[in-house]
């Protein structure tokens, strides 16, 4: 089964948590490019758990920034 769902940090807690500690070990990979005056920021990793009731449960990881001299949206 494949599916693509919405997550937020306040519900998922423990998979952002996985993130940004993989992050700091250098475990995702990070795109970020400029087009004009909007930067674009990717994070993903694979197979990560997906909560700490179900870590056997793996998922693909994708976040995504758009950053304006104005605004930062996640």
């Amino acid at each position: 089964m494949h599916y693509i769902l919405g997550a937020k940090k306040v519900d998922h807690a423990f998979l952002f948590d996985y993130v940004e500690s993989a992050a700091k070990d250098g475990l995702t990979t990070e795109i970020e490019y400029q087009n004009d005056d909007v930067v674009h920021k990717f994070r993903f990793i694979n197979q990560g758990p997906l909560n700490a009731s179900n870590q056997d449960i793996l998922v693909n990881f994708v976040e995504y920034w758009q950053i304006t001299p104005k605004k930062t949206m996640h």
